[in-house]
């Protein structure tokens, strides 16, 4: 029994011994348990990568500095990481990637520091990754500088790779209210006093399809020379992405800005305007030199226009953006039915070189933004707002039906047929041919039928017939009247009649060829 006591009482020691050292492990590296998260950052190799997975959730009371050519992995395990109100993690010539679930977060917001700075650093790699299930917050989710220094000579390999969530909050400076951007490069990346930096190689950041980027401000403030590829986020803010330096590259992204169009406003930026997706602003303030390639995806202004391009005053008229869209969805909700806002050296360098390829879509208030055709080489838009060569649709008076579509389309937009039969009737037959009355190829839809766009006018003609269907009826007894009731059996859906006549025998009809008069912006 003795025996048996002390094997219990060993037991038990070493049990309290165990949870003794996991309420003092913050985190472990490599597998060994650390007190805190400092520690371990601390002791974390210089010559191979280091794993840190977190134990708890910390609360860091000074900057978490990933430096010295360290190569860090943390793992978050479901916790988080605060710190009151400065920068959580300074990343300057090391790599640091963010894992696993959790937050890094700044809790009180009272300054525009980031909660994750990174430093462009001369000489070695600056690496940061945001993993897809981690959150970044902060009146600066993550901010890039340049270093404090005058003379740099070269900078090279920093990268950011987001695939994760980043919030700009609001945040509080000297007693004023400001909002928060989600991604920042400040003006000092790839300048100096004297202008830029000479060998500079901009920092890549690079953002995934699994990343959304949300702010109370400017979502995306590209101020610094750097290069930004946005694969497929989401980013949302007062105004969408504003760059004033740099190369900006989206496919297939969606943009959407919620604010006001303003043009004097003092935020987190000092940017010029509010309320559009794409902003550019030109000046000499900064690395200038902006480029922006659009490849697909969606863009969205609330309340203004969905690409404003502003040319501060006495700006080198140079230095106006290189822009080139090859594809996507332009939604404006400008008051003078505009979608872009541009400046008279932005006309005078697109006057003749367009931007603005066939296929891209382009509305305001619900309307095609005729405003995009001075830069789309002499193509027109039609009336859903598509960039093309513009070809009229003609639909045959139908008798017995409703047959609805819009009056153009441009080439290869589809088009979407709505047939309706009148009550005791059903589609006889549907014929759409081109101008030569040669056969145009369609096929069901949920309300008719839809085709793709030839070039050339086209013709549509539908025919009906009675119903062969018994009309079967429901009487229902009123104040000395009977009213018969229509079952739905009487007049099938239009959508499981169409696949009775797809390939049928199609009409010849011709009409004339749409001219469309290239249009160009009144200044």
């Amino acid at each position: 029994m003795k025996k048996l006591k002390l094997f219990v009482t060993a037991i038990i020691a070493m049990l309290v011994a165990t949870v003794g050292v996991h309420a003092e492990c913050e985190a472990t590296l490599n597998g060994d348990c650390r007190t805190t998260l400092q520690d371990a950052i601390n002791d974390a190799s210089t010559s191979a990568e280091s794993t840190i997975i977190l134990q708890s959730d910390v609360t860091a009371t000074t900057l978490l500095k990933i430096d010295s050519n360290k190569n860090i992995t943390i793992d978050l395990n479901n916790h988080n990481i605060k710190r009151a109100s400065s920068a959580v993690f300074s990343v300057e010539g090391g790599i640091l990637t963010l894992t696993g679930k959790g937050t890094v977060e700044i809790t009180s917001v009272n300054s525009s520091s980031s909660a994750i700075q990174v430093i462009d650093y001369q000489g070695s790699a600056t690496k940061l990754e945001i993993d897809k299930d981690v959150t970044v917050k902060g009146g600066y989710a993550i901010g890039v500088f340049g270093q404090q220094s005058t003379n740099l000579v070269k900078v090279t390999n920093t990268q950011i790779i987001v695939k994760g969530t980043l919030e700009g909050v609001s945040y509080e400076s000297n007693g004023v209210q400001k909002v928060g951007g989600a991604l920042t490069i400040l003006g000092d990346v790839g300048k100096t006093t004297g202008g830029a930096i000479p060998g500079f190689v901009a920092p890549k950041i690079t953002i995934e399809s699994t990343a959304k980027l949300t702010a109370t401000g400017a979502a995306i403030y590209q101020a610094g020379d750097s290069d930004i590829t946005i694969n497929g986020a989401y980013i949302e803010g007062k105004s969408g992405i504003i760059v004033k330096a740099g190369t900006l590259t989206l496919n297939n992204a969606k943009v959407h800005a919620t604010g006001e169009a303003k043009t004097t406003e003092g935020n987190v930026g000092g940017y010029t305007t509010t309320g559009a997706a794409i902003q550019v602003e030109s000046n000499n303030s900064y690395a200038g030199n902006v480029k922006v390639n659009i490849n697909g995806g969606e863009y969205t202004s609330d309340n203004g226009y969905v690409f404003n391009e502003y040319l501060a005053t006495g700006a080198d008229e140079t230095n106006v953006v290189d822009i080139k869209i090859t594809d996507g969805t332009f939604v404006a909700n400008s008051e003078d039915g505009n979608a872009l806002s541009v400046s008279e050296a932005f006309n005078t360098k697109y006057e003749e070189k367009p931007f603005i390829e066939a296929g891209v879509v382009f509305t305001n208030n619900g309307e095609a933004a005729e405003d995009v055709l001075a830069y789309t080489n002499n193509l027109g838009i039609s009336e859903s707002g598509v960039v093309g060569t513009v070809h009229k649709i003609k639909i045959t008076d139908p008798k017995n039906g409703k047959v609805e579509a819009n009056n153009d389309a441009a080439e290869d937009e589809e088009v979407v047929v709505k047939i309706t039969a009148d009550k005791g009737y059903v589609i006889n037959s549907v014929t759409i041919t081109d101008k030569d009355g040669k056969p145009v190829t369609f096929t069901s839809a949920d309300s008719g039928v839809k085709f793709k766009m030839p070039a050339s006018d086209v013709t549509i003609t539908v025919e009906f017939k009675k119903s062969e269907t018994p009309v079967e009826t429901d009487k229902t007894e009123t104040t000395e009247k009977t009213e018969t009731t229509e079952k739905t059996e009487e007049n099938p859906k239009t959508g499981d009649n169409i696949l009775m006549y797809l390939g049928l025998g199609l009409a010849s009809v011709a009409v004339a060829t749409l001219s469309v008069k290239k249009l160009r912006k009144t200044n």
